[in-house]
């Protein structure tokens, strides 16, 4: 909520981000959408499959609802974090799973798709620094500063994952 508030209060004090975003609007079609959905489809497929193969206790159809659910509900303004797990756990459990196996395969479910999108977020992270060298000058240290913080959360991380999460 507090989001939208202040998506709001950019919106009615900047005449440029309010083009901006009218421009988007009217770029955004009703065939544009219908052109992802192809792609859209194939990752629920992809990430039902990964849920059902950390045996949750019900089939792939159940799964896949759980998923498509999950994904909904972590799309929604409102949504607390962590809310879109507990909501795809409790599909698998209403669909006939154990609660305790339908909670571990949500968590690691959720676990496995961060960790996956980690070079997505490496790449949006160069492409900022290019776009923010132009409008602020920032010492080189900074940069290997947050290279190496970015290194360090990525060992943790692969540490973490094979210390704990192989068993």
């Amino acid at each position: 909520m507090l989001a939208l508030v202040t998506l709001a209060g950019l919106l009615l004090a900047s005449a440029n981000l309010r083009d901006l975003l009218v421009e988007a609007a009217r770029l955004v079609t009703p065939l544009s959408v219908l052109a992802t959905l192809p792609g859209q489809a194939a990752a629920a497929l992809l990430c039902a499959g990964a849920l059902w193969a950390l045996k949750p206790g019900v089939g792939f159809a159940s799964c896949f609802v759980s998923r498509l659910l999950r994904d909904a509900s972590g799309n929604l303004p409102v949504s607390l974090p962590g809310s879109s797990t507990v909501i795809g756990a409790r599909a698998l459990v209403l669909a006939g799973g154990e609660t305790r196996a339908a909670i571990s395969a949500s968590a690691l479910d959720k676990v496995a798709e961060t960790a996956a999108q980690i070079p997505f977020i490496i790449l949006a992270a160069f492409v900022l620094w290019q776009q923010l060298e132009g409008y602020v000058r920032l010492p080189h240290w900074t940069a290997l500063a947050g290279l190496a913080a970015l290194i360090v959360a990525i060992a943790a991380a692969a540490w973490g994952w094979w210390r704990f999460g192989r068993h």
